[in-house]
């Protein structure tokens, strides 16, 4: 066909500079909170299919120790587990005309892609969150209950105290369930204990903003308290939303997915406040195409044109706790 297109580079292409992808993705990242703690899989790409297939190695069987003389050293072995991420597309596109862009006063290039990256971020954000909230491990704060006692816990993927009254989060609650994690114990079902997050030996909690409320409020004479002298103020130290460490757990706020505590049927309980805690390699991600934008090719003689965004990947939690098949976890949902 004659005249001028986009489709090569010398009838046209030329003419466009194609923005570069970590343009976009430098500018998402800092909005994430869940997404900023998956473990991206470098084992993984594009030409490799929809499915990546992990193998997961549990703990030996049976524990060695010390041998007397002449006793033969002991055999054992371990099981194999095998989880899959999916890796599917996302995206977004915001159509405009070429009267939209002659007409405006100000570039509309840069408002239509920082509509782009808000969107991106929280999609992806929400993909992530969904791979956390597949653990079955969760805390429900109750009535009556103090923190940490087995009332609370379930390890079935939904809370098991239908008929009881939830509570607000307190301090307490966080600091048992990380206790509970460095035990590998919620509520006698038992675990091997989850790894740390850092090399400081701390969780990470990711919070709604009722739960960061609660524990930031001062408490009563004698109970745990936030303290600002336990907090750490070195922004380059501090991930995205980072609001400080306290009792070896770093708490990260988020104020786009978590909310209040659930109650038994999904409805919002009005008590703070929903969080993950977790540790090291919780979730991974799988990328196929890395998030970028994109730019349509032009129709109607220049005059249609449009810009949107694309992902391909996947995200899915290492562990499914199971205390029989799959004695691992590294999440704890917090909230019900």
């Amino acid at each position: 066909m004659p005249g001028q297109s986009w489709q090569l580079n010398e009838t046209g292409a030329y003419f466009s500079n194609s923005k570069l992808s970590k343009d976009l993705i430098a500018k998402a990242q800092p909005m994430t909170r869940f997404r900023q703690f998956t473990t991206k899989r470098a084992d993984f790409g594009k030409n490799e299919g929809q499915n990546l297939l992990f193998d997961k190695l549990l703990d030996v069987e049976t524990q060695g120790g010390q041998l007397s003389e002449g006793q033969p050293i002991p055999k054992t072995g371990f099981k194999i587990r095998q989880g899959t991420c999916t890796a599917n597309p996302y995206g977004n596109s915001i159509p405009f005309t070429e009267e939209f862009e002659n007409y405006s006063e100000f570039n509309v290039n840069d408002p239509i892609q920082s509509r782009l990256i808000n969107d991106a971020a929280l999609v992806l954000d929400q993909a992530a969150e969904a791979a956390f909230r597949q653990t079955k491990v969760i805390y429900t704060p109750l009535q009556g209950a103090a923190p940490g006692d087995a009332s609370q816990w379930s390890v079935t993927g939904t809370a098991g105290v239908s008929s009881a009254t939830r509570r607000p989060v307190v301090p307490e609650d966080f600091v048992a369930v990380a206790d509970a994690m460095k035990e590998g114990n919620y509520g006698g079902n038992i675990s091997a204990p989850v790894p740390f997050y850092d090399n400081k030996q701390n969780y990470i909690n990711i919070g709604s903003v009722s739960s960061m409320r609660a524990l930031r409020n001062p408490q009563a004479a004698g109970e745990l308290n936030w303290r600002q002298d336990v907090q750490y103020g070195d922004p380059k130290l501090l991930f995205s939303g980072e609001a400080g460490t306290w009792e070896k757990v770093r708490f990260v706020e988020e104020n786009h997915i978590l909310g209040r505590i659930k109650n038994a049927d999904g409805t919002d309980s009005g008590f703070a406040g929903e969080s993950y805690m977790f540790g090291k390699d919780a979730v991974m991600e799988i990328v196929v195409c890395p998030l970028e934008v994109r730019r349509n090719v032009p129709g109607d003689y220049g005059r249609d044109k449009g810009m949107a965004y694309y992902y391909c990947g996947g995200f899915a939690p290492y562990w499914e706790y199971d205390a029989t098949n799959e004695p691992e976890n590294r999440i704890v949902r917090i909230g019900g």
